[in-house]
């Protein structure tokens, strides 16, 4: 079944305002600071490889160059300074399903492709996290708006423990 773009845009909606708003987000960070400083320090050699491929490719620039500045400020002005977070929603979801609807087609043909679940967790992450996250990457490096992105049908090779 293809996405909904409306339905995902109102979900994305939905997920934002409970994060920036929500009481529970706030006492479930508090106190989390030791472990995010360990599980970083464990995951820089990762994060400068990443960087350096960032770098190569250009991606930050990009992304740099595809924002709209503006976005914040008609978001607080819509709904005013009160309301800020109701104002950034109402001028954020279109960004988001803009931003998102050259990636659902990618989605809903690696998603077809899915066969029935096995018993097997790890191998569950492999044939379905696994493909989906690799042919969204080629797609984010490909230039999914070009139109030359097809879905990947191999799983990403995973033979260590995810955990």
């Amino acid at each position: 079944m293809p996405i909904d773009m409306n339905s995902a845009a109102q979900m994305w909606q939905m997920g934002a305002a409970s994060q920036l708003a929500s009481q529970k987000y706030q006492m479930k960070t508090a106190g989390k600071g030791g472990l995010q400083k360990q599980n970083s320090l464990a995951a820089e050699p990762t994060y400068q490889a990443r960087m350096q491929r960032v770098i190569q490719t250009g991606a930050r620039a990009r992304g740099v160059q595809s924002q709209d500045p503006s976005a914040y400020e008609r978001g607080i002005q819509t709904k005013g300074i009160q309301n800020r977070v109701a104002g950034i929603q109402a001028v954020g979801a279109a960004g988001w399903a803009a931003g998102f609807q050259p990636y659902a087609p990618v989605i809903d043909s690696v998603r077809a492709g899915f066969g029935p679940k096995s018993d097997d967790v790890l191998q569950n992450v492999v044939n379905r996290t696994g493909r989906l996250a690799q042919a969204l990457r080629q797609a984010k490096e490909g230039g999914v708006r070009g139109g030359g992105v097809t879905a990947v049908g191999t799983p990403m090779g995973i033979t260590r423990s995810l955990y």
